[in-house]
Formats: C-alpha cells, sequence, structure tokens
C-alpha cells in the first residue's frame, strides 16, 4: 500500500457452537505492495483437522481502477483442486467483474 511500501496482513475468524466437536477457523495471510499481493488462504471447518482446505491467493493490479486475484485451493477431501479468477474493474457508480472457475 501507499502507506507502508510492503505490508504484511492477517486475518483470522473463529467460531465455537455447542453442535460443533471443535471450532471452525478461516484465515487469510498475505503480503502486499502497491501494485500486489501474495498470501495463504486457510479453512479449517471440518471435524477432522487433517481435513482443512488450504490455498494460495494472488492479486495484481492490471490498470489504475482494475485488479485481478486468482485463488489456488487444495484438501484432502477436495475431488478437484479448484482456481478462481476474478477480475473486479471499477468507475463512478459502476462496478464491473468477470469470474472464472477452473479444476486443476
Amino acid at each position: 500500500s501507499r502507506w507502508c511500501g510492503e505490508c504484511e496482513t492477517k486475518w483470522e475468524a473463529k467460531m465455537n457452537h455447542p453442535v460443533l466437536s471443535r471450532p471452525i477457523m478461516a484465515a487469510v495471510k498475505y503480503t502486499a505492495s502497491e501494485e500486489t499481493a501474495k498470501g495463504t488462504i486457510e479453512l479449517d471447518i471440518f471435524p477432522e483437522e487433517e481435513n482443512k482446505i488450504t490455498g494460495t491467493v494472488e492479486t495484481t493490479r492490471i490498470a489504475e481502477e482494475a485488479i485481478r486475484a486468482e485463488v489456488f485451493l487444495r484438501g484432502r477431501l477436495l475431488k478437484v483442486n479448484p482456481k478462481a479468477a476474478i477480475t473486479v474493474a471499477y468507475a463512478p457508480n459502476t462496478l464491473g467483474f468477470d469470474v472464472i472457475l477452473r479444476t486443476t
């Protein structure tokens, strides 16, 4: 970002409920600069910890008002490894986006 040159950020959310065998958790950790961000994703939402879903995320500014993000996920329970490519462009009173989902 403009304020720190290159920043590292971590976001984590946890939820616990009596019907859950253990708390569930979602976390994103990334390093961002003026033009790009790269990081990891962790979804620990299944009863067994070894079934957590992990992945990577990479974003790139492709124009002054447009960003492209690619997300790759993997996990023992996934039959395929999904990839999502999301492009977002914005202007006054307008937001456009394109989402492409693929499997690897």
